[in-house]
């Protein structure tokens, strides 16, 4: 990744747009991307080029819709047989192999497919609206923004492809210098302006903005402070799992010694083992950011406040992340860019009541056969849909009671309270709950995560099965819903396709999960915990 960060500088000055025709840069991109992985990994590097010209036949023989599924099946199946093939012959081990760019590509495929899918359903709408007499079309051929019918997603809008790549252009984006080797799984179209350097006509910017990004064209492109900000991330990051890491083990877990610990004990040994095991993925985002940013890659316009936005290449917000006030808060702040490929790909396909765990299926697939993957992603599922619930129902009966709760009222009408207090305590909880499901995704095998969970009483899972328990039977939801404002009820009328798809709103439209399949994922826990006991 170093190398990467190296020749991305020289990339950037001697074989910029300026200089360089985009055919030229993609070429050198990909010819540059495959050698850095050829020498990482070898032979095994020809699994890049197996997966990616396998998608890229499936594109042309098969419509939009059936390419992309049948390029999700593919690239799930093969990432998988690498999995099962490391596991295999270094079970449990952390040598570098070429599993994790097969990762990456995965997530790029599947993506590229789906944004191709997206806007043939926009290039199709608009014809179906041409043909009913209604819109226009650019001069340059493709559709106007009026005709498209309001179906996608903004986001998925936005990442909507409407022409097949070319050749070099597809390897270029699969196989290139600048994320061949941990990511992160950038877009197309943003790879494409990159490339072309059509920043300035892609980004939408004001009159000012684009006066302002042609002045300040390089120093916006490659700039220093944020390659300094990142480079000393990346630093701090490993520092603290080099220097820090060896003291918390999660092997120690396993230990007599540590099940002679009084329980707080314990969880003062948890806070610092989950905080350490988090580092090694901090610092190699950093470098993965760095090395975009070196080559000039990562700019997307301006933020509300004017200044630079590089949310291209950032993976993760750390406070955020590392202090969360909820499993979801959490998950919306940790590896940014596989929470996009999860939801144009994933979430905002498939129905809602299932929206949420088919997202942690395809993670865990994604991620490996380890059992202990499985059991921290269902553990994570299980804590989300019970956080969902407290927030709910059991929030605002606690916000009455605190003496520190402030009260405002939202542009929709409805009061919402914040209390430090209230905050102060679910952060120490979630942290608590994070890290002890996070035990079994580093420890992986499926009897040694059970040992190590035993070792807190299992409290993490008791804890949300009394709250699951409690709210179910003093606190079950209203069966009548508040009416709604003249302007939301339109929105609600319509079909659910047409529902825009924002953050907030998208969670509090999504009905809870099944209790069924709440109370399957006590039941795989109960039956594991009894396993080990027994």
């Amino acid at each position: 990744m170093v190398t990467c960060c190296v020749f991305g500088f020289f990339f950037h000055k001697f074989c910029n747009p300026r200089k360089c025709s985009p055919t030229t840069r993609h070429t050198i991109s990909f010819c540059v991307g495959y050698l850095i992985a050829f020498l990482c990994y070898g032979a095994r590097s020809g699994h890049l080029l197996a997966m990616s010209s396998t998608v890229y036949l499936l594109l042309h023989i098969f419509s939009p819709k059936r390419a992309f599924w049948t390029s999700f099946l593919f690239c799930l199946t093969y990432s998988s047989w690498a999995h099962l093939y490391r596991m295999k012959f270094d079970y449990g081990g952390y040598s570098a192999d070429v599993s994790l760019p097969l990762m990456v590509l995965v997530q790029r495929l599947t993506l590229l497919t789906a944004n191709l899918l997206d806007g043939h359903e926009m290039v199709s709408d608009s014809k179906r609206e041409i043909d009913d007499g209604e819109g226009s079309v650019h001069s340059n051929g493709h559709p106007s923004k009026d005709l498209i019918i309001p179906r996608l997603t903004p986001i998925r809008k936005e990442y909507a492809v409407l022409k097949m790549p070319t050749t070099v252009e597809f390897f270029s984006y699969c196989i290139n210098f600048q994320t061949v080797l941990a990511g992160p799984p950038l877009a197309f179209k943003d790879y494409k302006v990159y490339i072309e350097g059509t920043e300035v006509d892609d980004k939408h910017l004001t009159v000012e903005q684009r006066t302002k990004f042609i002045k300040n064209r390089n120093t916006l492109l490659q700039p220093m402070n944020e390659i300094l900000k990142y480079f000393l991330q990346a630093v701090a990051f490993l520092l603290v799992y080099l220097c820090i890491c060896q003291f918390f083990r999660p092997s120690f877990y396993l230990s007599e010694a540590f099940g002679k610990f009084e329980f707080f004990h314990k969880c003062f040994y948890l806070m610092f083992t989950g905080f350490t095991m988090r580092q090694h993925y901090y610092f190699a985002w950093s470098v993965c950011a760095l090395s975009c940013l070196a080559a000039g890659f990562g700019f997307h316009g301006f933020d509300k406040n004017g200044k630079p936005d590089y949310s291209l290449v950032i993976s993760f917000n750390f406070m955020e992340a590392e202090f969360p006030r909820s499993v979801k808060e959490l998950m919306d702040n940790w590896n940014l860019q596989t929470l996009r490929w999860l939801r144009i790909t994933i979430f905002d396909r498939t129905p809602k009541s299932i929206a949420v765990f088919a997202v942690f299926f395809v993670s865990v697939l994604w991620h490996g056969f380890y059992p202990g993957y499985y059991l921290f992603f269902v553990s994570m599922a299980w804590f989300s849909v019970i956080g969902r619930m407290i927030r709910k129902r059991l929030r605002p009966r606690i916000l009455e009671w605190l003496p520190d709760t402030k009260w405002v009222w939202t542009p929709g009408g409805q009061r919402e309270g914040t209390s430090r207090a209230y905050d102060l305590i679910t952060r120490i909880v979630t942290y608590f709950l994070v890290n002890y499901a996070a035990l079994a995704f580093v420890i992986l095998s499926f009897r040694d995560s059970i040992v190590a969970w035993s070792r807190f009483c299992y409290a993490g899972h008791l804890l949300c099965l009394v709250a699951q328990l409690l709210m179910l039977t003093l606190m079950p939801p209203s069966k009548s819903t508040p009416l709604l404002s003249a302007s939301r009820s339109k929105k609600v009328l319509k079909p659910p396709i047409y529902i825009i798809v924002d953050s907030n709103t998208y969670l509090k439209q999504t009905p809870p999960p099944p209790l069924l399949l709440i109370s399957l994922s006590f039941i795989l826990h109960f039956h594991v915990c009894c396993m080990a006991l027994g």
